[in-house]
């Protein structure tokens, strides 16, 4: 009986895990031949355009591979194709091109590992940006109320200001009657 389980066993073994699970995918970045958009069903195609604008071209990695149309790029869509042909998932892929091309690859960076940074970064900055700001701005306030109240600016009118302030309120009281 032990024979019986350790010959199915090599046989599992040998036949390897593709008879029984998915393989993961894996993009050949030499592929240049072109696989046809008629060979894939609508939801398929746009499963394709879908994840193309996912991966940026590997060629300059300043556009995605949607827009940009150099050779690498179409290469990297014909890939995303055939790994939609093959029923591999849009998780599968990604992850497929990112362990092929390194994570640059990817247009929108990974949310786990060191990565979690860019995330964060932004948020963090905006919140200390604006604790400094508010506290520049009270400081000024602050040091400016302090100042006109030594200069005696506060709330008390110069004689020459009364004089003229009187003469204001009697001309408009002339004019009201």
């Amino acid at each position: 009986m032990k024979s019986f389980k350790l010959v199915i066993f090599c046989i599992v073994f040998l036949v390897g895990k593709s008879a029984f699970a998915q393989e993961e995918f894996r993009p050949d970045p030499n592929r240049h031949d072109h696989v046809v958009a008629d060979s894939l069903t609508r939801e398929q195609y746009s499963r394709a355009v879908k994840l193309s604008s996912y991966l940026m071209a590997p060629c300059c990695y300043s556009k995605t591979t949607a827009e940009d149309q150099s050779g690498a790029a179409h290469a990297v869509k014909d890939n995303i194709k055939l790994g939609i042909m093959q029923g591999f998932s849009d998780d599968a892929i990604l992850s497929g091109f990112a362990e092929v091309y390194g994570e640059r690859i990817l247009a929108r960076p990974t949310s786990g590992g060191f990565n979690i940074l860019v995330w964060i970064l932004p948020g963090i900055a905006l919140l200390i940006g604006g604790a400094i700001a508010t506290h520049f701005l009270g400081k000024q306030t602050r040091e400016a109320a302090a100042a006109s109240e030594e200069n005696g600016k506060s709330t008390k009118t110069a004689p020459q200001d009364a004089a003229y302030l009187e003469r204001v309120d009697k001309e408009l009281n002339a004019m009201d009657e």
